[in-house]
């Protein structure tokens, strides 16, 4: 009977008869049961490099699991282990380390461990080491740290900001700046980082990066220069050193994610005088009302939104007469729903009579 049943059938036979045992108790253990670690842990004090390598990769086998790395952390005294091997002579040791830091950091029990015993300067240092695995490694952990608030603050009482920023110009691993960008754009969510960022050379550094031959970095740095505006403070800075020019430069980038990353960065630096004067005198306003075609919606908003603060301006207001058209067009489509009080108040602002 069963070899004429379909698969589910068969399993439906199975467990509807009277005798069905279900699936047995997983009786696997680990060797040395509950001490397992703290073996680990001794062995890497105690053992030769040989063997320090050995456990290294059973810690980062075992470390693919999150109950793994709890149950390491809470019987055993092996992050603080971890911790000193990151300083040791071989590179293997290094990046084995420093790799299960990253992991540990990718939890929230590892990250409150991390932060209640300041680990941040140790990995840290790792930054400059000259083995490229490693520092990626570092940024990793430090990406996974800043991934919330808590952790992102951290990093910045521990002062390390403005090591991040001077490896915008001497990191050379294109892979491994990315990292660095995305480590201070979540740096800068967290409490004071637009003051502290404004007492280093990240604005200068930032736009020299918005010309960078990889789009990701292009696409980062406005992204960070967007952040650093949110404050009147960062837009003074960025309006003072000139960045409004390259930012629209990138709004002719064959990369849409470019193009918008510039966007909003232009429609937050637009909501001072300064940047509208300097839009409308670079003769880009023209260009910024064509960006009303863009296929992104993200674009558009942000477009949308630039054009509203630039229009306030007397000489913006006129200009922008010429894009009234194309927003009724957008408004009326029903596609647009979502951009439709935007694109209002934009137009509101433009036929606006004093």
């Amino acid at each position: 009977m069963e070899f004429q049943l379909s698969n589910d059938r068969i399993i439906a036979y199975h467990r509807s008869r009277q005798d069905y045992v279900d699936a047995p108790e997983n009786t696997l253990r680990f060797a040395y049961g509950d001490r397992r670690y703290e073996k680990m842990t001794k062995d890497l004090v105690t053992e030769s490099d040989i063997l320090k390598l050995k456990t290294l990769e059973e810690i980062n086998e075992d470390f693919r699991r999150a109950d793994f790395i709890n149950l390491a952390l809470m019987s055993s005294d092996i992050l603080a282990v971890l911790i000193q091997h990151l300083r040791d002579k071989s590179d293997p040791i290094r990046e084995l380390a420093s790799r299960s830091i990253v992991q540990v950091c990718s939890l929230k029990y590892g990250r409150d461990k991390v932060i209640q015993n300041a680990y941040i300067h140790h990995i840290a240092e790792l930054i400059d080491d000259y083995q490229s695995e490693i520092r990626t490694n570092s940024y990793d952990a430090m990406n996974n740290l800043a991934e919330f608030r808590d952790g992102a603050e951290h990093i910045l009482l521990a002062e390390k900001l403005p090591f991040f920023v001077d490896k915008l110009i001497e990191e050379k691993v294109e892979s491994i700046l990315i990292k660095v960008l995305q480590l201070i754009k979540k740096i800068l969510e967290g409490e004071d980082a637009t003051n502290q960022i404004l007492k280093t050379q990240a604005i200068t550094r930032l736009t020299g990066l918005l010309e960078h031959q990889n789009p990701k970095i292009r696409e980062l740095s406005a992204k960070n220069l967007a952040s650093i505006s949110f404050l009147d403070l960062g837009k003074i800075k960025e309006i003072d050193l000139k960045c409004v020019l390259p930012l629209c430069k990138r709004l002719d980038d064959e990369v849409s994610f470019v193009r918008e990353a510039a966007s909003i960065c232009l429609a937050s630096l637009a909501q001072r005088n300064e940047a509208k004067h300097q839009i409308l005198d670079y003769s880009y306003f023209a260009r910024i009302m064509e960006l009303l075609d863009d296929p992104s919606k993200q674009t558009q908003l942000n477009i949308i939104q630039l054009i509203a603060s630039v229009a306030e301006h007397p000489i913006g207001r006129k200009k922008a007469k010429i894009c009234l058209e194309k927003l009724q067009t957008l408004m009326n489509d029903p596609l647009n729903e979502f951009l439709a009080p935007y694109i209002k108040g934009t137009i509101d602002v433009i036929t606006w009579v004093p």
